[in-house]
């Protein structure tokens, strides 16, 4: 009966001392994703972008836009990652860790976000099915409101030269 408890007893200590997957503690193999940070009007790369969120961590951006984020600990959810950057709005986002590689762009600050927003979209956020026809106007067009679903072409034509 004794040596059916001992072994009972080293089994569940085995169980429970946690497995090799699950990094933690001084010295553990931290748990990473890459990530390729460019600018969303240039499309080109961003140095010195850095991770505000814990618990995760990273250096900043290399020259090439790319920099390596850690966690301590695996998790069955996606981190929310914060990017700061100098000249730039900040970015979150939802990011896997470990996880594939992810490409993040960052608007300038400089951007009109406000204009951009009256330009392009509508009251509300709409999901496409389908990609919308492109159509090209030669005639210049009048500017009335983001109201109007129609507009005044003036005598202005386009070309190509």
């Amino acid at each position: 009966m004794r040596r059916l408890s001992a072994a009972l007893i080293s089994v569940s200590l085995v169980a429970c001392s946690g497995g090799a997957s699950t990094p933690t503690g001084p010295g553990a193999t931290a748990l990473t994703a890459t990530v390729t940070v460019t600018d969303a009007v240039t499309g080109a790369p961003i140095a010195g972008v850095t991770v505000v969120t814990a618990p995760l961590q990273a250096q900043p951006s290399s020259a090439s836009g790319v920099m390596t984020i850690s966690v301590e600990r695996r998790s069955d959810s996606p981190e929310t990652a914060t990017l700061n950057a100098a000249g730039y709005l900040p970015r979150s986002f939802a990011l896997k860790v470990p996880g594939a590689a992810a490409a993040v762009t960052m608007i300038p600050a400089s951007f009109n976000v406000s204009a951009f927003d009256e330009m392009a979209r509508v009251s509300r956020l709409q999901r496409w099915i389908a990609a919308p026809p492109l159509r090209v106007l030669t005639r210049t067009m009048r500017f009335a409101s983001v109201q109007q679903s129609s507009g005044v072409a003036i005598d202005d034509v386009m070309t190509t030269s």
